[in-house]
């Protein structure tokens, strides 16, 4: 299925999914339509942005990024797939996608830095 419609960030597209998954959603159930199929990348995104404490620029995502988004976009179209009866279980569970998905992401999550903020905050130092 060629997907027109684009997620809330675009670090992926649904093709990449489906690519990646290696089905066709559309296939498995008419209701997996390219608007349910991209609901779940805009929660895979979300779910990055979250982890990481920003957004990437639309199109052109690191590939930690992509790769993480590839990872929990499938893994939550996997939960549909078991929600819906498709499919029995899915063996692998959501602590060993996220520990992936962390590794992809260690060098792109934001760590502020809190060691001199206590002077710029300090009321007895801004009364002068």
């Amino acid at each position: 299925m060629v997907y027109s419609e684009v997620s809330a960030y675009q670090y992926i597209t649904g093709d990449e999914l489906e690519d990646y998954h290696i089905c066709t959603y559309a296939n498995i159930d008419p209701l997996y339509a390219e608007s349910a199929v991209m609901g779940q990348v805009d929660q895979a995104e979300y779910w990055v942005n979250e982890y990481c404490g920003q957004s990437f620029t639309a199109g052109a995502a690191p590939d930690g990024v992509k790769a993480a988004t590839l990872e929990m976009a499938r893994y939550f179209m996997n939960v549909q797939m078991v929600v819906d009866g498709y499919i029995e279980d899915f063996p692998i569970k959501l602590d060993v996608i996220i520990k992936l998905c962390k590794t992809y992401l260690e060098k792109h999550k934001v760590i502020p830095s809190y060691s001199s903020s206590y002077q710029d905050f300090d009321l007895r130092i801004l009364r002068g």
